[in-house]
């Protein structure tokens, strides 16, 4: 005998009572000694934005989550502060494969791989690219990390736009390991013989391979 369960969806936050149900949590859930032996410091935080995409926040997906639409203001606002104060802020996305999809395609019927046209992070988040992506194309996973440190340390230091890019000015930036997904030796360079093109290598995959 099989039985089928139907979960009904309801929309737990609205723009009305979310402030009021999620203090509700606050007081019910909150350990006020924890806050005092680690209190929040805004100069040694950085923000997670956690799978805000299009497959969960969505109408027209199944896994729509209805009080989405109540959460996406309180998240702005959290990414208006941090960037206000300079912290890192860090969004990440849902990606699947079928080696390590799990439960999670049976529950959803499907796999969320990386070609979903729901993939993307939803467009109501006000979230600015870090690096542009002129730039970022040609950098690895490691290259980029230096990248933004090294932004933020001419930053603290003070320095101006003269002073970085002067003739007496000098810096030497070297990441000592590269991430695998962008390994040289997982570059793809097709034959001549076998495509008639002399490669069919993208542009930004050599300079991406490289970690010095």
């Amino acid at each position: 005998m099989c039985a089928t369960i139907f979960l009904m969806k309801e929309r737990y936050f609205t723009s009305e009572s979310i402030h009021r149900l999620s203090s509700q949590w606050l007081n019910a859930y909150a350990r006020p000694e924890r806050l005092k032996s680690q209190p929040f410091d805004i100069n040694r935080a950085a923000l997670l934005v956690l799978d805000m995409q299009e497959y969960f926040l969505n109408p027209d997906s199944h896994a729509y989550i209805p009080s989405a639409k109540a959460i996406l203001p309180g998240i702005n606002q959290a990414i208006s502060y941090f960037r206000t104060n300079h912290r890192p802020i860090i969004a990440t996305k849902h990606v699947n494969s079928i080696n390590d999809a799990g439960m999670m395609a049976a529950w959803w019927s499907e796999i969320m791989t990386e070609n979903h046209p729901l993939i993307g992070l939803h467009p109501d988040l006000d979230l600015k690219e870090a690096i542009d992506r002129k730039q970022f194309r040609f950098m690895g996973g490691a290259a980029a990390y230096a990248y933004l440190a090294m932004q933020s340390a001419i930053e603290d230091a003070g320095l101006t736009p003269d002073e970085v890019s002067n003739i007496r000015t000098g810096i030497i930036l070297t990441s000592g390991a590269i991430f695998t997904n962008t390994c040289a030796i997982q570059v793809p360079c097709p034959s001549v013989e076998n495509t008639g093109h002399s490669s069919m290598t993208q542009p930004g995959k050599i300079t991406r391979s490289i970690n010095t």
